[in-house]
C-alpha cells in the first residue's frame, strides 16, 4: 500500500449531470493520455528552490485516518522563502504561455493561484464545492470513492476561447482534476495544463487528464 497523501481517494474520471445549470459540451482534440511533467525534470534539475519547498512541507502520520501520510502545506506556507519559491516556478513557467484564467480548485488552490494570476496579469476564478457561490452557477458533480462531490463556477467567470490554467496543491488519481477539467472546457475554455505543487506518481492520476498537461513540482515527503 502506498503512504497516501491525502484523505479522499478519487475514481477515474466519470461522466455525472450537472445538478443545477447545465451547458454544451465543447468538443476537443487531446488524447486520452496525458502528458505528465515534474519539475526537476524539465529544466529545472538540481535547483535548490524545489528542495527547499519539499523541505518545508510537514508530514503528519495516520491523519485523518490510519495509514494515512498526510502532505501538510500549512509549513510551507509558515516559510516566506518556500512559499516564494512555489509561486515563482509557476510564474516563470506560466508568464509567456498567454494565459487568460487561472482557477483555483477549493481548497488550497485558492492559496497558489491569486498570486500566481497577479504576477501573469491573469484572472483568478475559483472553483468551488456546491452552496458556496452566491451567483448562478454551472455544476460538475464526480466520483468518490464512498460517494460523489461536486465543482462548481459562476456563469459568465470564464468566456469562450479564455485560455485557463487549473491549480491545486496535491494531485493524486486525479478525479478532481478531471471534473476541473470538464466543467471548464463545458464553458467553452481551454485547459492548457494543470498544476500542483505535490505529485504522487505511483498512482498515476496525471494519465486521466484526457490529454492535459499536467506539470508538478515534488513528490510526496515520505
Amino acid at each position: 500500500m502506498f503512504p497516501l497523501s491525502f484523505c479522499l481517494f478519487l475514481f477515474p474520471c466519470q461522466k455525472k449531470p450537472s445538478k443545477r445549470i447545465l451547458v454544451g459540451r465543447i468538443g476537443s482534440s487531446k488524447t486520452s493520455e496525458s502528458k505528465e511533467m515534474f519539475a526537476g525534470e524539465n529544466g529545472l534539475q538540481g535547483d535548490p528552490r524545489l528542495k527547499a519547498i519539499k523541505e518545508s512541507i510537514r508530514v503528519v502520520p495516520h491523519f485523518p485516518k490510519p495509514g494515512i501520510m498526510f502532505q501538510d502545506i500549512t509549513t510551507l506556507l509558515l516559510d516566506h522563502k518556500a512559499f516564494k519559491h512555489t509561486v515563482d516556478i509557476f510564474v516563470d513557467r506560466y508568464r509567456n504561455m498567454g494565459i487568460d484564467v487561472v482557477a483555483g480548485v477549493e481548497a488550497r488552490g485558492f492559496v497558489f493561484g491569486p498570486p500566481i494570476a497577479l504576477a501573469i496579469g491573469a484572472k483568478f476564478v475559483p472553483l468551488r464545492k456546491p452552496r458556496k457561490l452566491p451567483g448562478e452557477v454551472i455544476s460538475e458533480a464526480y466520483t468518490l470513492e464512498y460517494g460523489t462531490d461536486c465543482l462548481e463556477i459562476h456563469v459568465g467567470a470564464v468566456q469562450t476561447g479564455e485560455r485557463v490554467i487549473v491549480i491545486d496543491d496535491v494531485v493524486a488519481t486525479g478525479g478532481t482534476l478531471c471534473a476541473a477539467i470538464r466543467l471548464l472546457e463545458r464553458v467553452g475554455a481551454e485547459v492548457v495544463e494543470c498544476a500542483c505543487v505535490i505529485g504522487l506518481r505511483e498512482i498515476q492520476g496525471q494519465n486521466r487528464l484526457n490529454g492535459t498537461p499536467l506539470y508538478m513540482l515534488i513528490e510526496p515527503r515520505q
